[in-house]
């Protein structure tokens, strides 16, 4: 499940008080409403305004124009559209430099994937096909839920930034790693035949929780190695979650 956080839909409350005055005041009040709109609807969460403010300026100011346009426009509708663009922009530019992100920072997305299946399990189970399948994004179903996508969104935009601005080196993908990741699991004692139900032909069959469980173990699995192969896994399942398509978010938007 691909789903842009109930959060950002709160920013709209504070750009549509924003008046149409002169437009260096109209984006002063923009950025003001953007960054206080986040903090009021997930105290605690870290600020992505922020984020993308100090790590990727050049997207947010197009941002920011765009939506002093679609204020003084009545169109206020285009604002939510813009968002979704600016973050897909930014994934599809500069995604691929995750790769060489610290190692702290892709456990820490990896961390947030599997909180947000651990969450899911107990009461949405199905929304583990979705996760484990890809596909349009689909409402958080619960605040606490939609609050743990909003913070992976966070860290997948900053291990991005960190990939290009502070990489350690980039983890291609080698052709057997997965292979050899699943073995030294097992030699763990992971139980991996629990995982063949995420092959991408026994999904739709598989039972939902059998999805959750396989899902969970498998991010737990990564988050635990310690060797080259693992880390390398762990990189391709954090950009794995990069969304690169602005269609993906339609559902969402409503639009």
């Amino acid at each position: 499940m691909r789903t842009l956080p109930l959060v950002l839909a709160w920013m709209l409350l504070g750009c549509a008080a924003a008046s149409a005055q002169d437009d260096a005041a109209l984006r002063t009040q923009l950025r003001r409403a953007l960054h206080d709109g986040y903090a009021d609807a997930g105290p605690g969460l870290p600020n992505l305004p922020d984020l993308l403010t100090a790590r990727f300026p050049g997207d947010m100011d197009a941002f920011i124009d765009k939506a002093a346009e679609a204020v003084k426009a009545h169109r206020l509708g285009d604002i939510k559209s813009s968002i979704a663009a600016t973050l897909v922009a930014i994934q599809a530019r500069d995604g691929d430099q995750i790769r060489a992100a610290p190692k702290d920072d892709l456990v820490a997305v990896v961390r947030a994937q599997q909180d947000i299946v651990l969450a899911i399990t107990p009461d949405n189970p199905a929304l583990c096909k979705v996760l484990a399948g890809g596909g349009p994004a689909q409402a958080a179903p619960s605040k606490a839920v939609g609050d743990i996508f909003a913070r992976r969104l966070y860290l997948l935009l900053a291990a991005i930034a960190d990939g290009r601005d502070r990489p350690v080196g980039n983890r291609a993908l080698q052709a057997d790693d997965y292979r050899q990741f699943a073995l030294e699991a097992r030699d763990r004692g992971v139980d991996i035949k629990a995982w063949e139900v995420l092959a991408p032909d026994r999904i739709a069959a598989a039972a939902p929780d059998q999805i959750c469980t396989a899902l969970a173990s498998s991010y737990d699995a990564v988050l635990t190695a310690d060797d080259p192969v693992g880390e390398r896994v762990l990189a391709d399942m954090t950009a794995s979650l990069l969304v690169k398509d602005a269609g993906v978010y339609q559902p969402a938007l409503g639009r």
